[in-house]
């Protein structure tokens, strides 16, 4: 399984289950900053979390760009999911409960 169909999965399971998201890109695009390099590649609000998931094929790794983007976000209490699968997202929504 590739990278792209670990995210196109992720995607519809968010659709489906009703969680708004959002696939994001870093870089730029026509002169305009994008998202900055290393962020997430999908981000979402659960239950009053900010949840961002970066996708990876089966046995991928993330960068080191993307690692300190991760511990940036989870300094600032977002939920970091680094996912190979829609499992693995669907488990740790399911262990999220809303902030009180």
């Amino acid at each position: 399984m590739t990278e792209a169909m670990v995210q196109r999965d992720i995607l519809r399971y968010l659709t489906v289950r009703g969680v708004p998201h959002a696939r994001t890109n870093a870089g730029r695009a026509g002169g305009v900053r994008l998202a900055p390099e290393g962020w997430p590649d999908i981000v979402a609000c659960y239950r009053g979390r900010f949840v961002a998931i970066e996708c990876k094929r089966p046995g991928g790794v993330s960068s080191a760009s993307q690692d300190a983007q991760h511990c940036w976000l989870r300094q600032n209490m977002a939920v970091v999911i680094v996912a190979t699968s829609v499992e693995i997202v669907a488990k740790t929504l399911d262990g999220l409960t809303k902030l009180e």
